[in-house]
């Protein structure tokens, strides 16, 4: 198990070993997923489960990346942190939003379901 950031950290290990080991863990276990990387659509999102996020629950790179880290003791997490992946932001105004900064919601608002379906990690076959 992993130890990882959130932060601008993140993007600095996205960038080194740790985010080079989860790209190649991507490829390895997708391998036709790395044509559909290319082409944008269809890219699969990888859920990397570690053993602590520092100061978070869980943690996407937003669209930059094809993979989200999520806390082993915390899956509750996993819909929130798969929306950063397909294109949306925090919701801090809305309290049964998805996007809400805590985990557990469960609503979407007609432009958040927009910008899921305009995701290159969704498909419609």
């Amino acid at each position: 198990m992993l130890d990882v950031h959130c932060d601008r950290i993140a993007v600095w290990e996205d960038l080194w070993a740790t985010g080079a080991r989860f790209h190649l863990l991507g490829l390895r276990l997708h391998l036709r997923a790395g044509l559909r990387r290319l082409l944008g659509y269809g890219a699969p999102v990888l859920v990397i489960v570690v053993r602590s996020i520092a100061q978070h629950d869980g943690c996407s790179l937003g669209p930059l990346t094809d993979y989200i880290t999520l806390a082993a003791n915390v899956p509750i997490c996993l819909a929130h942190e798969l929306g950063h992946a397909c294109n949306l932001l925090h919701r801090p105004d809305e309290s049964d939003n998805l996007m809400h900064p805590i985990c557990g919601k469960t609503e979407l608002t007609p432009w958040q379901i927009a910008l899921l379906r305009a995701s290159r990690h969704v498909t419609y076959f």
